[in-house]
C-alpha cells in the first residue's frame, strides 16, 4: 500500500491518511481497497512549486497575506513530542488557515517508535500525540476539536460494556486534560505535564485550569487490524488555534426521530443490520431512535455531524436477525439532519456538505446452491445503492432537479459502532447505554472554507467581539 501511494502522491509534502483494515469479502465486487479523499484545488502546486500561471487556484491563493490555501506538518525524523511518520503521509494538512485534518494516531511513543503493550496505554498515547501535533501547528489545542473517531480493535469491542466504559473514561480523561500537554511545550525535553513529574504538579506549579470546557460527541468503532499491529487509532479534525481564538465553537445534541419497527424475515428485499433482537412469536415492535451530536465553529464556517441510527434490545431476549428497510432509515437520518441544522442555526445548509461517511455493521450472509448453504459476507452493495438513491431523492427536492450538487459519499463497513459524549468533568458517568445497538453510524462534513477564511480574517484581533454574522 504504501509503495502505491508514494508513485501516486510522491513523497514531497503528502496528504494525511487514516489507514485501517475492514476485514476479507466485505467491499464490492471483491475489491480489496477502498480510498477516499478530500481535495483542496490548486494546493498541490501552491505548496509545491514557485509557478502559479498554469494553475489559477494557486496563482489567487498566493495573492492572499493573511491565510495559506495549504499547509502540512510532515514528521521525518525521531523527536520527542510526535511520532515519525510510518508511511508516505504527513501528520497533519490544515485548509485555508482554519481547519486542521489530522492523520490517523496510533499509541507509538514517539521516542522509541514502539506500541505501548497495552491497548489502554495505547490510546492514552493517541491522545497525546494528538495533542502534540496540535500544539506543534499553531499552539492548538483538543479543545479546538470539531470532529473525533476512535477505531478499536474487535477484542477490545467484544470484551463487552465494561472495555467501553474505558474506552469512554480514557478518552474523555486525555480531552478534558489536553492529553496532559502544556500549551506551547515542544520545544521542551518532555512534552507530557510541560516536564513536571505529573499532571497535578504541573496543574499547581503552572495555574493552569484542570480541564478544558468541552463537549464532544465521538464515535467508536470496532475494526479487524490497525498499522503496525496497533489495537487503538484516532482520527480527528480540529479547528486551527487561530479560528478558535475569534470564531464561537458550538455543540449541539438532538434526538428528532422515533420509528417502529418490525422485523419480516419473510421480505428478503429487507437489509441484515448485522444484530440480533428478540423472537417474533410475541408481538414484537422497536424503536429506532435518530441521534445527531454535530460541533460547528462559526457561522456558516464548518460544522461535523455524527448521526446515529439506534434501536435497545434487553440482554434476556432471545436472538433471531433483523430486517430493516435500508432507504427508510436513511431517509430518516439525512431528513434528521436537515432539520437539526435549523434548530442549530450554524449558518450552514445542504449546499455546504462537503462529504457523508456511511458505517454499517457486516453481516454474514447465507445463500443456498446446489442444496449446499454457502456463507459470505454483506460487501454492502445494497446499502451503497440505496445511499445514493436517498442522497439523489432529498438534494434533487432541494436543488429542484439539479442532481450535480449531491455530496460525495463513501460506505465502510465494521464489526460494530457506539457514539459517546464526552463532557463533564473526568470522573463523570459515561454515556453508553446497555442494549443499545447502533444500527447505522453517519460522519457529515459540512464546510463553506472560503468564508471561514473571510471570518476569521475579519475577527482575529477583536476577541472582545467573538462572534460571527453572515
Amino acid at each position: 500500500i504504501n509503495q502505491h501511494y508514494r508513485d501516486f502522491f510522491g513523497t514531497q509534502l503528502p496528504p494525511s491518511r487514516s489507514c485501517i483494515a475492514v476485514g476479507k469479502g466485505v467491499l464490492p465486487g471483491g475489491r480489496r481497497i477502498l480510498l477516499d479523499c478530500m481535495v483542496q484545488c490548486g494546493s498541490g502546486k501552491y505548496l509545491r512549486s514557485t509557478e502559479t500561471e498554469a494553475d489559477p487556484y494557486a496563482m489567487a491563493a498566493r495573492c492572499a497575506s493573511t491565510s495559506k490555501l495549504r499547509e502540512v506538518l510532515h514528521v521525518q525524523s525521531i523527536s520527542h513530542w510526535a511520532p515519525v511518520c510510518v508511511g508516505p503521509y504527513s501528520q497533519a494538512n490544515t485548509l485555508r488557515s482554519g481547519l486542521h485534518f489530522l492523520a490517523g494516531q496510533i499509541g507509538l511513543i514517539p521516542s522509541s517508535m514502539t506500541l505501548h503493550t497495552s491497548w489502554d496505554r495505547q490510546l492514552e498515547q493517541c491522545w497525546i500525540n494528538i495533542a502534540s501535533v496540535l500544539d506543534a501547528l499553531d499552539a492548538g489545542s483538543l479543545a479546538n476539536m470539531i470532529s473525533g473517531l476512535v477505531y478499536v480493535s474487535d477484542d477490545i469491542y467484544a470484551s463487552g460494556n465494561k472495555a467501553l466504559h474505558v474506552v469512554e473514561s480514557i478518552c474523555r480523561q486525555q480531552v478534558l486534560t489536553n492529553g496532559g500537554v502544556a500549551p506551547s511545550a515542544i520545544d521542551s525535553a518532555a512534552v507530557t505535564y510541560g516536564g513536571y513529574e505529573d499532571e497535578e504538579t504541573w496543574r499547581e506549579m503552572t495555574q493552569t485550569n484542570s480541564t478544558i470546557e468541552v463537549t464532544q460527541p465521538l464515535l467508536i468503532v470496532s475494526i479487524p487490524e490497525m498499522p503496525v499491529g496497533a489495537e487503538v487509532e484516532v482520527e480527528v479534525i480540529c479547528a486551527t488555534q487561530r479560528a478558535a481564538s475569534c470564531l464561537d465553537i458550538h455543540e449541539k445534541s438532538f434526538v428528532l426521530e422515533e420509528k417502529i419497527i418490525k422485523p419480516d424475515l419473510g421480505d428478503m428485499e429487507l437489509w441484515d443490520s448485522g444484530h440480533d433482537f428478540p423472537s417474533p412469536q410475541t408481538q414484537l415492535e422497536k424503536e429506532i431512535r435518530i441521534n445527531i451530536a454535530s460541533r460547528s465553529i462559526g457561522n456558516g464556517c464548518a460544522a461535523v455531524s455524527l448521526v446515529t441510527a439506534n434501536v435497545l434490545s434487553s440482554k434476556e431476549e432471545s436472538s433471531i436477525p433483523v430486517f430493516v428497510d435500508t432507504d427508510q432509515v436513511l431517509d430518516d437520518m439525512l431528513t434528521a439532519w436537515v432539520k437539526s441544522i435549523v434548530k442549530d442555526s450554524s449558518g450552514l445548509c445542504m449546499d455546504n456538505v462537503l462529504h457523508i461517511r456511511l458505517y454499517y455493521v457486516a453481516s454474514m450472509l447465507s445463500t443456498s446452491e446446489n442444496g449446499t448453504t454457502v456463507e459470505t459476507q454483506d460487501d454492502g452493495t445494497r446499502l451503497r445503492c440505496a445511499l445514493n438513491s436517498v442522497l439523489a431523492s432529498i438534494w434533487c427536492k432541494h436543488w429542484k432537479s439539479r442532481p450535480q450538487h449531491v455530496p460525495a459519499c463513501t460506505v465502510v463497513p465494521v464489526q460494530a459502532m457506539t457514539m459517546i459524549q464526552l463532557g463533564g468533568s473526568t470522573d463523570e458517568a459515561g454515556s453508553i447505554k446497555h442494549g443499545e445497538h447502533n444500527l447505522l453510524a453517519m460522519q457529515i462534513v459540512a464546510l463553506d472554507a472560503v468564508h471561514m477564511e473571510t471570518e476569521t480574517w475579519i475577527h482575529h484581533g477583536r476577541e472582545d467581539q467573538k462572534f460571527s454574522t453572515r
